[in-house]
């Protein structure tokens, strides 16, 4: 049975269904967000508390539930100032994957050891966020950054 109101029709493809999905996604996170820290209902101090647990807790969860944290820094306005801040350091300041983690993906990738592929990887990332990192690497001779996401 056809919903009332607008006639919409079935998306079709790949990328217009991922669109789509992501579209929705965004507005349940960032719905949800908001929820949990509803300034009207809460003392400034709990939200600014609530902000860091969320930041928290979204830095260590990485991918699109990162981004609504970082959403909410940039898009809360109706925080208070040191909530804002707290999950806006979520656009800047990511935790990094244990390099373990990091052996793993990319010797399954690679389908070879790290040392038989590079010349030189450097454990520490050099950037992290929400949906990858990067790493140091050498490849014959030559200075190559390794994304992992």
């Amino acid at each position: 049975m056809a919903g009332k109101g607008k006639d919409k029709s079935i998306k079709k493809g790949f990328l217009s269904r991922a669109f789509t999905t992501a579209k929705l996604s965004t507005r349940l996170g960032m719905g949800a967000t908001k929820k949990l820290l509803n300034t009207k209902e809460m003392a400034p101090e709990k939200a600014i508390e609530m902000a860091i647990k969320l930041a928290d807790e979204f830095d260590g969860m990485k991918g699109l539930i990162m981004k609504f944290g970082q959403m909410a820094g940039s898009l809360g306005t109706q925080l208070p100032p040191e909530a804002r801040a707290a999950l806006s350091k979520l656009q800047t300041n990511s935790t990094s994957i244990p390099f373990e983690k990091v052996r793993h993906i990319v010797e399954q990738d690679l389908d070879a050891p790290i040392e038989s592929c590079f010349d030189e990887f450097k454990e520490a990332a050099f950037a992290a966020a929400s949906i990858g990192q990067v790493h140091k690497a050498v490849l014959n001779g030559v200075k190559a950054p390794a994304g992992i996401a």
